[in-house]
């Protein structure tokens, strides 16, 4: 089953959240990400979009409700 990612760039607003994601993929060095939000605030749907961005990397989601 083939899964449709929503683009990164596609999600508006949140743009702090982006900005987060974007350094911890730059920067190895940053070491995490640990992003929190409301209910329907696109967390998930960033964090997949940015597995499309870096591609030999793999990002893990951990959900901790």
């Amino acid at each position: 089953m083939l899964h449709s990612i929503y683009p990164f760039t596609a999600v508006v607003g949140q743009s702090q959240a982006k900005r987060a994601i974007l350094i911890a993929l730059v920067n190895p060095r940053v070491g995490g990400l640990l992003i929190g939000g409301r209910k329907g605030s696109a967390k998930t749907t960033l964090v997949r979009a940015a597995q499309e961005l870096i591609a030999p990397r793999k990002i893990i989601d951990l959900p901790l409700n």
